[in-house]
């Protein structure tokens, strides 16, 4: 039986980590580009002077290795492995059976942790006190092992919050006989249900049931889903069962193998099982996109939304981003079925990831105000804390405006961190430094792009916005590929032929991309002259006479727009006459 447990304790580990990079290993470094942590002796005191803020000091430390591909995902589930190894060890049952038992804790926090809202400080302030009570037991008496439990439960409840009931619970399991279960039990719940009522009373709480559930972990308090009481009723009543049953007194050689094999296959087959079903799928995307949006990969947001269905705005808003990071976007615009304005940059949302999504266009195209002001709003949303990612988009904005104190400021910050030191360091030399922030390729441009005129953001609306930016800066490619396909998904052909008679054969425009070609030939389909002008290429000539051809072929056909979608839904001829 020994080498069993050995065997399944692997696969268990094994699933653990297989479930994890399977399933969220971009949730993974989500939490990272939302979370911050910040080194110093100040910062730690903060951090214990609240309740519960050891617990969440030492997650926020954690999180910084999620960043890393491969390592996330250990660094993830080690507090899970830690209180699956502490509890298969604390638990008072035969060793053979500790660790199956042991598993369903395990299997079910771990499961917990896959709602993204669910913070991680949970399972680890769990994993910790369990630590702390495995200590305890290594003391000699019993009676050296009950004083240092009580006195142990205020320090555990400020250190780690209400984790401290489902360690109160376990430690009398544990410690209790028939002479001193009653003494134990009133003093313990007496201490912690003091401590709580006094941390009330000051103010330091809100309500008692953030003292009491796991809600006191989770970011969203109105919306706690109530499964999150799961691991905890698991970890109590798995310590109850084994003051209850007693698993020596199965000798029944058939029952004791059933017994022991569902104790390990249930809890494997049940993160199987529910492991996708935990998961946001389309979130995950938005994770996996964001994080590439972060580190400007623009080639893999191209691979990965080239392979799944573009069934909504937000998708279309990281492939036209992407496009237009690559040069792309004038020539490929249509080729993805866009529909409307919205597929540029979708309206108002209260989501931080849409509006980290808002910051990185208006970034991208030099609307500088509005991609600082969506990064505050991201990071308000968030709900993580402080996070790398808008932080650094708060740097760069600064830079560019030449607000160096500010950027000062949010430098200081980074460069107390583990591992974006060089990062900080790097655009430190940028302060009050105007002549390096206009040599730089990505600062440069951004601040040539700047409208100096002193109103309210996009108080016109993007479009405008985006024109007052080629104004001030023609040679910005992105906006002008922007600002032309918004004309042209706006359908608004005047504008659109004002803005290439003005930029076209310039530095700005010094050809028309295909997208620009296919609306030019619907401008001037039968000036020819004009044509020539706009250097409109034979190929794109001969792909609009087949258009019309098919569009008179089918103009009485009543399934002319699916058939012309089929073969045509990739120009813009199609979507100026069917969408």
């Amino acid at each position: 039986m020994k080498y069993v447990n050995i065997l399944f304790t692997i696969l268990l580990v094994y699933l653990f980590y297989l479930m994890v990079s399977l399933y969220i290993p971009y949730q993974l470094h989500q939490l990272e580009h939302t979370s911050l942590f910040v080194g110093g002796t100040d910062v730690f005191l903060q951090s214990i002077l609240q309740l519960g803020g050891f617990g969440k000091w030492i997650a926020l430390f954690g999180t910084q290795f999620f960043a890393f591909w491969g390592i996330a995902s250990w660094a993830f589930i080690l507090p899970v492995l830690i209180l699956f190894a502490v509890t298969a060890y604390l638990l008072p049952i035969k060793r053979s059976y500790a660790l199956p038992v042991a598993s369903w804790g395990a299997v079910s926090s771990l499961l917990s942790m896959f709602d993204y809202n669910n913070g991680w400080a949970g399972i680890v302030s769990l994993s910790l006190s369990f630590c702390v009570l495995l200590i305890i037991l290594f003391l000699r008496t019993l009676i050296v092992k009950t004083i240092v439990f009580l006195v142990s439960l205020p320090f555990i409840a400020w250190l780690f919050g209400p984790v401290v009931w489902v360690y109160l619970i376990c430690g009398i399991c544990l410690l209790t006989n028939e002479r001193n279960y009653k003494l134990l039990l009133f003093s313990s719940v007496g201490i912690v249900a003091l401590m709580f009522v006094v941390i009330h009373s000051l103010g330091m709480i809100g309500t008692f049931q953030q003292v009491m559930s796991p809600i006191f972990y989770y970011d969203i308090t109105n919306d706690f889903p109530l499964h999150h009481w799961i691991p905890w009723s698991i970890l109590a009543l798995v310590f109850v069962g084994s003051r209850i049953v007693h698993f020596d007194s199965v000798r029944h050689k058939v029952l004791h193998w059933t017994m022991y094999s569902c104790a390990w296959l249930l809890p494997c087959g049940l993160l199987v099982s529910y492991a996708p079903k935990l998961t946001n799928k389309q979130m995950q995307v938005l994770y996996r996109l964001n994080h590439y949006s972060y580190t400007e990969n623009w080639d893999s947001i191209l691979r990965v939304l080239s392979g799944i269905r573009l069934d909504n705005w937000l998708y279309m808003n990281y492939l036209n981003m992407a496009l237009a990071q690559k040069g792309l976007l004038g020539d490929n615009a249509f080729l993805f079925k866009p529909q409307g304005r919205a597929a540029l940059m979708v309206n108002l949302s209260p989501d931080g990831i849409v509006r980290m999504l808002k910051s990185d266009i208006n970034y991208a195209v030099g609307c500088i105000a509005e991609a600082q002001h969506q990064a505050f709003d991201a990071q308000i949303a968030f709900h993580k804390g402080m996070g790398i990612q808008t932080l650094k988009r708060l740097v760069q904005t600064n830079l560019i405006f030449g607000h160096y104190a500010v950027a000062e400021k949010y430098l200081d910050i980074i460069e107390k961190t583990t591992f974006y030191k060089e990062w900080a360091q790097k655009y430190r030399t940028f302060l009050y430094d105007d002549e390096k922030i206009l040599a730089d390729a990505e600062l440069g441009e951004k601040r040539r792009s700047l409208v100096r005129d002193n109103r309210l953001v996009l108080v016109n609306g993007w479009t405008p916005e985006l024109e007052n930016i080629v104004r001030m800066n023609p040679l910005n490619r992105k906006a002008m590929d922007y600002l032309g396909i918004a004309y042209l998904l706006g359908k608004e052909m005047d504008a659109f032929r004002l803005l290439i008679e003005q930029h076209y054969g310039t530095d700005a425009l010094p050809q028309l991309p295909v997208a620009f070609q296919q609306a030019a030939l619907v401008l001037y389909r039968d000036n020819e002259s004009m044509l020539n002008k706009y250097g409109i290429l034979q190929e794109v000539k001969n792909e609009y006479n087949r258009f019309l051809e098919w569009e008179e072929k089918n103009k009485n056909n009543p399934n002319r727009k699916r058939i012309m979608e089929s073969e045509f839904g990739h120009t813009y001829w199609y979507y100026a006459k069917f969408i």
